[in-house]
């Protein structure tokens, strides 16, 4: 048995080498096996290059697989059945369960049991401790190892007690799948498929404990193994010569490299193996024919480095945000597919689908990668792109089923019975879209309840009525609700709980009974069958949504399918399960471009990568994840020979490593950008690697990127085929006046413009527009002219639809006037098309309105009635009298009033406003000689194409020398100040109007009455800093010596501020005799 390093630098051609070998081999040697062992997501990669270099094209003794894969292989082999296997999900749910049952006896982590991601974290580190061999006996070495460490202590506490009742409930049920290797390694022995076998161990950067087990293991029965290393040659210079000494040749990018070096020869000592190293220069590798990536792989993060002159094939970029950055990528993976097509009509007929099949092209899309530290941040930014661009495209990245549609619909359930038929949870349940009512008869139900306060299922069980008649419609769904829930709800009642087992046979009926597996697939085959790409892609996830739920339902049916647990347990439970379920990330097609993470993503043959988000915020992606030890923890353990995963200290170097291996993936291009605006960011600074990729090279720089800085056909398309490029182009022209309506000055593609930059856009832009009108669409160029020259194209509503919408007649109010002055269409979608806010069950803005102005009409028509002056009406009479407009007011609202403990403050409040404003109101009457006239008088206008109606708040009249006098008064409950340009802009019409039709219509014949001024009043009790004029009691020792301060009462300063904030706001005429009548004073 023989143990071979297969070294050499990353693009030196390790991989292929060891692969033309064992084929070799594979094809003499056909009755033994030969396993390639790659991590998870390498191995379909693996096995279509291993097809691709047999010559047969196809090789039954070689296999690629995972080390998980191999166990199973070999448990199937010797028929070994294993406990049920927990995977992530499962761990997840049962960590969840113990830290709910097991919260009281935690410290440091009682508070975070209910916090979303703690059971993850919790879940991670428990499955960290069983990779590593950390069991229960470790607890007390670590207990002294933190010392006089409180915090850790803690720590150590609370996990050892999740983590015993973890052990104690999985012991003899289930095994962790961290676990199954070193299983394996119990059985290896009798494994034929292991015995003679050539092992290959390709794509790791290390190795865990247990894997390392599993090589212990692998030498005592296989004939060879091969282990793939990216290391630098000259480090193990004269290893097979027997100088094995490699760890003091440290160099810290190959570290990892050198230390699994070091333990695999641990290994090969203590079972007696001979070692050989074969090592890959790069004269046949990867850049054979690229001096400056050459360069920059001998040279990245390497002390002394070397400096080049040829950095042709590294470009640095900086961008303003990631939309630019993104849309320059986008332009120029468009540029290296179609690299071969110079003629500038050829490339824009590609681009909008009106070119031939022939036109010539460059590389394909499964050529080019993009990576990027922050997946979760550009993901989303680059997919949008590429889908716009229609570019084809795999996003390697994996997303979980909470949020779908369906785990929404299980979700409001057990929300529905957790919250009492609440009215979020009963419409999240309808509008999941599963329980064929009709979408239409569920917004009418919806603004049915929402207007009616319908909460509770005492409420939803009983007939809805409205104003005494049973709403058909509403009822019908209220019927079908209740019988797709009855069951569930009837399962809940009694004192004991159904079991976990029961509820989710209750869940997965009503799944059944709507149908929502059937229907999630239509859908999916809809989508998948769609021309948007976008659409496809959802499609494809949408059909593994169903399978992932069964799967958390049996998941944890097996794990606790006995258990009677708090339903409000159950849910939490069921959701760290949906949290952790996740979609598989499935390519839409080969010829695709990935875009991909820098650590978990796995490339190869690529010829050009895009290194997005290059900002030092994100790069090195050294932050904590997490974790619940901390990295002052992790290296106490590490200094006192307690091994667990890697530090933040060990993981600097492993970053670089990562970042190496990513750098020199590509074979021709390499493009490295940051965003000067990435995320919170006020000012994005370039991430540390263009520091140290600048200084290996000469006059290297970084770049700005802009799409219309150079004559670049395909940034000039940018993303979009072209059409921002016109628009842009079209409103730039059209300010200087060089844009005329028409698509003729267009259409002409053919004029010698070359040299010229503004010419060669000209170009450009002509021939997308003339590619467009050739395509058929020439009213889209015709819009986009119109548009950049301030031109509609839309003309008014037609006589015939303005009459279909509006009635022949106008009818109104005044507000209606000022609406349309103010915003014409808000007055057509509340006039014309009759959309209305919907009705709450709250006493809102406008019902507050309609309160204080019915308060004060039955206060003042009590006092006209029986002919007292307002300021004659004082003390207990007037608060009766306050008391009993109050209650009248209200009447219409008691049902509200009284379903909410809350209201019992409002009434509180709204009867001291209503007093403030009686007794502001009596005084301003007081001070001058007006009294009370008129009190809300409604009045109505007509003409043939208007009807305009109104109410008059108040009208104060008095007559002196003959003349009869009055003014306007119109109260308000916001903030309405009085603007004479409002009203010359037909804002503010009320009151002018108001006092024009008093003047015409209240007065009797020979009055002669004159207006004396019109204003609004403002309903408001306001609060008024009455600390410098208040006379506040002096500080009063009480019977305990404690000095306490008394109640404030207001001075007259403090009165006098508040008929000053109250002082009524409009216009007065200014004659002397007039200002009189409202304040004798003046």
């Amino acid at each position: 048995m023989s143990l071979y390093y297969h070294i050499g630098s990353s693009g030196a051609g390790k991989t292929t080498g060891v692969q033309n070998r064992i084929i070799e081999e594979a094809e003499k040697e056909k009755d033994r096996s030969f396993l390639f062992i790659v991590p998870e997501q390498f191995t379909l990669q693996t096995q279509r290059e291993i097809l691709s270099k047999s010559r047969t094209g196809g090789m039954l003794n070689i296999d690629a697989l995972s080390f998980a894969r191999l166990a199973h292989r070999v448990f199937e082999e010797l028929g070994v059945t294993l406990p049920q296997v927990l995977e992530d999900t499962g761990k997840s749910m049962i960590v969840k369960k113990l830290l709910l049952e097991h919260q009281d006896e935690l410290t440091i982590y009682k508070s975070k049991v209910k916090k979303q991601g703690f059971a993850e974290e919790m879940k991670s580190l428990i499955a960290e401790f069983y990779q590593y061999g950390i069991d229960l006996e470790h607890f007390e070495n670590m207990k002294k190892t933190a010392g006089d460490r409180d915090i850790l202590k803690s720590k150590l506490h609370d996990i050892e007690i999740i983590y015993r009742a973890f052990a104690k409930f999985i012991e003899g049920r289930f095994v962790m799948n961290e676990e199954v290797l070193d299983r394996m390694c119990e059985v290896a022995e009798e494994s034929e498929l292991l015995k003679g076998s050539v092992v290959v161990l390709d794509g790791f950067t290390g190795f865990t404990p247990s894997q390392y087990n599993c090589i212990d293991k692998l030498m005592k029965y296989a004939k060879d193994i091969h282990v793939v290393l990216t290391l630098s040659p000259n480090l193990v210079s004269g290893f097979n010569q027997g100088d094995g000494s490699l760890i003091e040749k440290k160099d810290s990018l190959f570290e990892l490299s050198l230390k699994t070096i070091d333990k695999l020869e641990q290994l090969a000592t203590k079972n007696n193996i001979q070692t050989g190293i074969i090592t890959y220069n790069d004269e046949k590798g990867r850049y054979q024919n690229n001096p400056s990536l050459t360069h920059l792989e001998q040279n990245i993060f390497r002390y002394p480095y070397k400096k080049s002159t040829d950095h042709s094939a590294i470009t640095l970029l900086s961008a303003k945000d990631t939309e630019e950055e993104a849309d320059f990528i986008v332009a120029k993976i468009r540029e290296l597919v179609f690299e071969n097509s110079t003629d500038t009509m050829d490339v824009v007929s590609k681009e909008t689908g009106t070119g031939t099949e022939d036109a010539a092209v460059g590389m394909r899309f499964e050529n080019i990668a993009v990576l990027t530290g922050d997946l979760a941040a550009y993901g989303p930014v680059l997919e949008r792109k590429l889908l716009k661009a229609g570019i084809p495209h795999f996003i390697d990245q994996k997303k979980n089923i909470a949020g779908t549609s369906a785990v929404e619909f299980i979700d409001s359930v057990l929300d529905i019975i957790l919250s009492d038929f609440s009215y979020e949870s009963v419409f999240r349940f309808l509008k999941a879209g599963f329980t064929d009512i009709d979408r239409d008869d569920i917004s009418r139900t919806e603004n049915f309840v929402y207007e009616h306060g319908i909460k509770g299922y005492w409420r939803w069980s009983r007939v809805f009525k409205a104003k005494k008649e049973e709403p058909e419609t509403e009822n019908s769904v209220r019927v079908k609700v209740l019988d797709l829930l009855r069951e569930i709800k009837k399962s809940e009642e009694p004192k004991e709980k159904p079991t976990v087992k029961e509820r989710l046979t209750l869940l997965y009926s009503l799944l059944d009974k709507c149908e929502v597996e059937l229907k999630l697939y239509n859908l999916s085959e809809t989508l998948k069958n769609s021309e948007n790409p976008k659409d496809r892609i959802k499609g494809t996830e949408l059909g593994q949504v169903f399978k992932s739920i069964v799967k958390v339902f049996e998941r944890i049916n097996s794990l606790l399918g006995e258990e009677r647990l708090p339903l409000n347990e159950f849910k939490e439970i069921l959701d760290t399960g949906f949290n952790e379920a996740k979609l598989r990330a499935i390519p839409g097609g080969v010829d695709s471009v990935v875009v991909g993470d820098i650590e978990r993503t796995r490339l190869d043959n690529k010829n050009v990568i895009f290194f997005a988000g290059c900002n030092d915020s994100v790069i090195p992606g050294n932050k904590s994840k997490g974790s619940l030890l901390n990295e002052f923890d992790r290296e106490l353990f590490a200094d006192n020979d307690i091994e667990l995963s890697p530090t933040q200290r060990d993981n600097a170097s492993l970053s670089e490593f990562y970042m190496y291996l990513a750098l020199t993936k590509p074979s021709q291009r390499l493009y490295l950008s940051y965003s000067k605006k990435c995320g919170d960011e006020k000012e994005g600074r370039p991430a540390y690697i263009f520091g140290r990729i600048i200084k290996l090279y000469e006059e290297l720089e970084v770049q700005k990127i802009s799409r219309y800085e150079q004559d670049d056909i395909y940034r000039i398309l940018g993303s979009d085929k072209g059409l921002s490029a016109v628009i842009a182009y079209l409103r730039e022209n059209a300010s200087k006046g060089n844009i005329k309506g028409d698509t003729e000055n267009y259409s002409d593609s053919n004029k010698d413009l070359s040299g010229d930059v503004d010419g060669f856009k000209k170009s450009v832009i002509s021939s997308v527009i003339y590619s467009i009108i050739r395509d058929e669409n020439p009213e889209l160029i015709e819009r986009l002219i119109h548009a950049s020259m301030g031109k509609r194209l839309t003309s008014n509503l037609t006589g015939e639809a303005a009459e279909k919408l509006y009635g022949k007649v106008i009818v109104g109010s005044i507000t209606r006037l000022q609406q349309f002055a103010q915003c014409a269409f808000s007055h057509f979608a509340e006039y014309g098309l009759k959309l209305k806010e919907r009705q709450e069950y709250r006493i809102g803005g406008l019902e507050l309105g309609l309160i204080y102005h019915d308060a004060l009409k039955k206060y003042a028509e009590g006092l006209k009635k029986e002919k007292m002056k307002w300021a004659d009406c004082l003390g207990t009479e007037r608060e009766a009298r306050e008391a009993s407009a109050i209650e009248s007011a209200l009447s219409e609202y008691q049902d509200i009033i009284s379903s909410s403990r809350r209201y019992e403050h409002f009434k509180i409040r709204l009867a001291k406003v209503l007093d403030r404003t009686i007794d502001i109101v009596t005084k301003q009457i007081s001070l001058g000689q007006f009294d009370v006239g008129f009190i809300e008088k409604r009045f109505t206008r007509e003409s043939a194409l208007m009807k305009l109606t109104g109410v008059i708040d108040r009208v104060d009249v008095v007559k002196k020398n003959g003349k009869t006098y009055f003014r306007i008064i119109d109260y308000k409950t916001g903030r309405t100040e009085f603007d004479i340009e409002k009203v010359k802009a037909g804002l503010q019409l009320q009151l002018a109007i108001y006092t024009a039709e008093a003047a015409a219509t209240l007065f009797e014949d020979g009055e002669q009455p004159e207006a004396a001024g019109m204003y609004y009043y403002r309903i408001d009790d306001p609060i008024i800093d009455a600390k410098a004029s208040s006379n506040a009691q002096p500080d009063i020792p009480d019977s305990e010596g404690t000095e306490k301060t008394m109640p404030a009462v207001p001075s007259p300063e403090t009165e006098k501020e508040i008929m000053k904030k109250l002082r009524m706001d409009g216009l007065t005429v200014g004659e002397d005799d007039i200002i009189g009548l409202h304040d004798i004073s003046l």
